[in-house]
């Protein structure tokens, strides 16, 4: 049973995570030739037959970004995209969270960069100043993204658009643009996330809580893949995240920006990442590998947050499960067609996860399939064999990891098409 996506948001919209948008795949793809174009757009004649080529000094003035190093992201492309409501409107103060790994193989964790709104330029003037030379790769988790940020940190590095624009349109995208001796990777995948429903009060340790199928009125039960899937028997939801990551890896010093969309969303934030991050340092494992691999390869800086996403389906997964385990008892209990819905409700939602998990595996594929160009101008050829060959292992661990992943979701979808065909015979 379907109910208009608008009919999702209640009396708790303040607090309860909006739906995300539902993001268009085509515009994903930074290869195809008309960005942000679509079969019905017009195009711009005058535009085609003078082109306005950027002068040096629009190119190196981070206020003319994007067309002043991507001349074919027209106006119009860019208020189709979003970032024209995000260059022209969003003066928010923005905060970047910095992790710097040093050549001694250890994490530190960096000042936070405050970009007020009123003085922007202060930070265009430390995204030039000098950084250690022993800092092989410095990790920047950009909070509440404004316009000046956006232009600042696009022209520094030389982002490409589709990396802005296809992470706060949630739009799954994997590329990689080669440049001189190094490159540019751009990581956008959606994964699900669990925490505790922001519009009720958890039960506490020492309440005696027996799970009743609460009253769920119609206009509740929406399936809406692109918004939360509310846990009505642990009081949690599983709701939509996104990790969106634009990798530059250059010799000496490679950069990671991470993008995160507003709080509106209850998404990952920066400071958690980056938390995270720092916590890999402690890993003796991962210490390891980094010990020697990180002055010939970075990428697998890239590759241990790729660990947050699966982490976060496992968690999700878990949840789901005991929610299916509790549904079917209560359909020995009850035959309310708000069961039913919620069985249908769940399922879709289910099938929904299969894509995600499928589309992260590819993400882990592509970061195995695309070695880093430095490799190939490394002064110490011998440790090169060595280096790709960790990056496959590494990469399978994750891959098998998600197939074990995989397996538990076509097991829950199963067993919940169970418990639909026992509704069907009781009813």
């Amino acid at each position: 049973m379907t109910f208009p996506a608008e009919l999702y948001m209640t009396a708790n919209a303040q607090t309860m995570p909006p739906r995300i948008p539902q993001p268009s795949h085509r515009h994903g793809a930074p290869f195809g030739p008309w960005p942000f174009l679509d079969l019905d757009s017009e195009i711009d004649l005058e535009f085609l037959d003078n082109p306005q080529e950027p002068t040096r000094e629009q190119q190196e003035h981070w206020s003319k970004y994007p067309q002043s190093l991507y001349p074919n992201w027209t106006p119009a492309q860019q208020r189709k995209s979003g970032i024209t409501k995000i260059v022209e409107h969003d003066r928010q103060r923005c905060t970047i969270h910095r992790v710097y790994l040093r050549e001694t193989r250890e994490f530190t964790l960096e000042k936070d960069h405050v970009v007020e709104p009123d003085d922007p330029d202060d930070y265009w003037e430390k995204l030039h100043e000098e950084v250690s030379s022993d800092v092989r790769v410095r990790a920047l988790f950009v909070d509440s993204l404004s316009g000046p940020v956006l232009q600042m940190l696009g022209t520094k590095f030389d982002v490409e658009p589709f990396f802005f624009s296809s992470s706060f349109n949630w739009i799954p995208a994997r590329y990689q643009e080669v440049a001189g001796q190094g490159d540019h990777i751009t990581l956008t995948l959606t994964f699900i996330r669990c925490m505790q429903n922001p519009t009720t009060t958890p039960p506490s340790p020492t309440s005696s809580y027996s799970p009743t199928l609460p009253t769920l009125n119609s206009a509740e039960q929406v399936i809406d893949t692109h918004a939360p899937l509310r846990l009505s028997s642990t009081n949690q939801i599983l709701l939509p995240d996104i990790l969106a990551i634009h990798m530059v890896r250059s010799p000496g010093l490679s950069t990671i920006i991470s993008y995160h969309p507003p709080h509106m969303h209850r998404t990952t934030t920066a400071h958690t990442l980056q938390m995270r991050l720092l916590a890999a340092r402690k890993s003796v494992y991962w210490k390891k590998i980094f010990s020697s691999t990180i002055s010939s390869d970075p990428t697998f800086v890239l590759l241990a947050l790729l660990w947050y996403p699966l982490y976060a389906f496992d968690e999700a997964l878990d949840a789901l499960y005991s929610h299916i385990c509790w549904l079917e008892g209560r359909v020995i209990l009850t035959t309310d067609m708000t069961l039913t819905q919620q069985l249908h409700v769940v399922r879709a939602h289910l099938l929904h996860y299969a894509s995600l998990l499928e589309d992260f595996r590819r993400s882990v594929m592509f970061c195995a399939q695309t070695p880093n160009p430095m490799l190939e101008y490394a002064s110490d050829m011998e440790t090169i064999p060595d280096v790709k060959d960790r990056m496959r292992s590494e990469s399978q661990n994750l891959l098998d990891e998600i197939e074990r992943l995989e397996q538990n979701q076509k097991m829950q979808e199963k067993r919940l098409k169970n418990v639909m065909d026992l509704v069907g015979k009781l009813t």
